[in-house]
C-alpha cells in the first residue's frame, strides 16, 4: 500500500458558491489530489461547477455526496456572513 505523501486523495466538495469554487479548482489541480463530486444545495451551481471541471459526479444533496464510495476525504465551503467563511474538512473512509 502506498505511503499517503505517494497517494492521490479522491476528494468531494460540497459548496459551489464563489469561495467554493476557488477551493474546487485548487483540489482539482493538485498533483496529489483527485476531485470526484461536488454538491451544492443550488442546482444551477452545481452545474456550473460540473461545467467548468468536467465532473459528471454532482449533488444537490449532502447524503448523496457522503454515500459515494469513490470519494476518501470531502471538503465542505460555507459562506457565512459576507465575506466570512467555515471550513470543514471530513475523513469518511
Amino acid at each position: 500500500e502506498k505511503s499517503m505523501s505517494e497517494k492521490t486523495v479522491k476528494f468531494g466538495a460540497v459548496g459551489a458558491s464563489e469561495m467554493g469554487m476557488f477551493h474546487i479548482e485548487s483540489i482539482a489541480h493538485h498533483p496529489k489530489m483527485q476531485l470526484v463530486a461536488i454538491c451544492d444545495k443550488d442546482e444551477e451551481r452545481v452545474k456550473k461547477a460540473g461545467a467548468k471541471t468536467g465532473l459528471t459526479e454532482l449533488y444537490a444533496d449532502w447524503h448523496d455526496i457522503i454515500n459515494n464510495k469513490d470519494i476518501e476525504y470531502i471538503r465542505r465551503i460555507n459562506g457565512l456572513y459576507g465575506k466570512k467563511y467555515e471550513f470543514r474538512l471530513f475523513w469518511i473512509k
